[in-house]
């Protein structure tokens, strides 16, 4: 019984390794990534209103509209980089 545990926790060390190695290699573009995707959402959806072709006066609602989407965006990536940075932090010990 003490082995079958043994060779669990040590499993679950190597795993630990491997995803804090991709979470390494990956952390910065997968945020850049999402940083660069909402706000190219964020102006596809308020295409028309930051053009404002009609003249309506809709420029400055567009661009605080995009401007809101990337600080969503950004709000997120830094829970996301907190909670990886937690799942850094937790020591498993055999």
């Amino acid at each position: 019984m003490n082995t079958f545990l043994l060779s669990i926790l040590l499993q679950i060390k190597d795993f630990k390794q491997d995803v804090n190695t991709v979470l390494n290699n990956l952390g910065l573009p997968i945020f850049f990534f999402f940083i660069v995707v909402g706000t190219v959402v964020g102006i596809v959806q308020n295409y028309e209103k930051i053009v404002d072709k009609d003249g309506n006066g809709t420029r400055k609602e567009g661009l605080w509209n995009v401007g809101m989407i990337v600080l969503y965006v950004v709000i997120g990536c830094a829970v996301i980089a907190a909670v990886i940075a937690l799942l850094k932090g937790v020591k498993l010990s055999v």
